[in-house]
């Protein structure tokens, strides 16, 4: 066996044992994912069971909520020693890299690297294209359950009092009894529209049928009968067949616009999307507060998740924004061939 071949075997060892590593580091986090949703869903019980029971799924699960999160710590701890151990791989693996690089070239063969390199290779790269796309899930079902838990469960609960409410009147009181009833059949109507709204951002359900010009113009539509007083400006290419590209630019456009009508206070709002020759340009702009990005992503799953997007598509983007200006966003996604 000469040298090349003894760096190739070691290089091979620890691109193999990294791969291993990094499918125990996947397995440990779909089971914290398991127990946050567990645990999510512990809490959301607690807020709706304190107004029927005096008991709290807490106190019923006591023993089980202590031992995930027990479990939970324990895979933290051993993610965060897989994490160091991958570290370490990559230190050896870049050193063995050069070294057969150096030998290569040394005895001027490019062609003894095998086939078995560019697999692990490619197996690392769809690692760490999985976490990126596991994140930005996660985040995206931690962002649905908060909105779900603040907007259609609450109201729910309080539809359910009003009913409660209203057979207490029913033969004291008819007439308010009736008031009761269509109060609650406006709130029911409410709660409909909302998982509706839910659904859609979910998956848009024209974008199949009508394309990805037609399914931004339909979404800018529905945000201007919420949002009557601000004058929408877009002007939008065609990006293109790829799904997946399509969708991924449409929840980018979809968190850029949501953000600026909840949060901005603007009066006016501009939309273009580029197509050029090798990129996809996307420029959102609002004439209103500005925001701290920085600041405001920390407490955000919306802005977090846009970014894993973008990253993810190997994109770039700037954000400007000032109470002076407004905000304007930027972003470049360059197209694949």
């Amino acid at each position: 066996m000469n040298k090349l071949e003894i760096f190739e075997d070691l290089y091979y060892s620890y691109l193999s044992k990294k791969k291993d590593i990094c499918n125990l580091i996947l397995d440990n986090d779909n089971k914290i994912s398991e127990i946050d949703e567990f645990l999510s869903k512990v809490d959301a019980t607690d807020e709706d069971l304190k107004f029927f029971s005096p008991f709290t799924a807490s106190s019923v699960y006591e023993g089980k909520i202590e031992s995930e999160k027990k479990l939970r710590s324990e895979l933290l701890s051993l993610n965060e020693d897989y994490l160091n151990q991958v570290k370490d791989l990559d230190k050896r693996i870049l050193q063995f890299k050069e070294l057969i690089d150096d030998e290569n070239e040394s005895i001027n063969d490019t062609n003894n690297l095998s086939v078995e390199k560019s697999s692990i290779n490619d197996d690392i790269t769809e690692f760490d294209a999985g976490r990126h796309i596991m994140d930005i899930q996660e985040k995206e079902r931690s962002r649905i359950a908060a909105e779900l838990h603040d907007s259609t469960v609450q109201n729910l609960v309080h539809i359910v009092h009003s009913l409660e409410l209203s057979s207490m009147f029913i033969n004291q009181d008819p007439v308010r009894a009736k008031l009761e009833l269509e109060t609650c059949s406006k709130n029911i109507k409410n709660v409909i529209d909302g998982i509706r709204e839910t659904i859609f951002n979910l998956r848009p359900m024209s974008f199949n049928d009508l394309g990805f010009v037609n399914s931004i113009n339909d979404f800018i539509n529905n945000l201007k009968v919420h949002y009557s007083s601000v004058n929408f400006i877009s002007e939008i290419d065609d990006v293109g067949d790829c799904q997946e590209l399509n969708l991924n630019i449409f929840r980018i456009i979809q968190e850029c616009l949501i953000n600026s009508m909840k949060h901005s206070n603007a009066t006016e709002v501009m939309l273009h999307v580029k197509h050029n020759d090798d990129t996809i340009e996307i420029i959102v702009s609002d004439n209103g507060i500005g925001f701290d990005y920085n600041e405001k992503k920390k407490n955000h799953f919306g802005l977090s998740i846009m970014e894993e997007r973008i990253n993810l598509l190997k994109g770039d983007f700037s954000i400007i924004s000032n109470s002076t200006n407004g905000t304007r966003i930027q972003v470049i996604i360059p197209l694949v061939s």
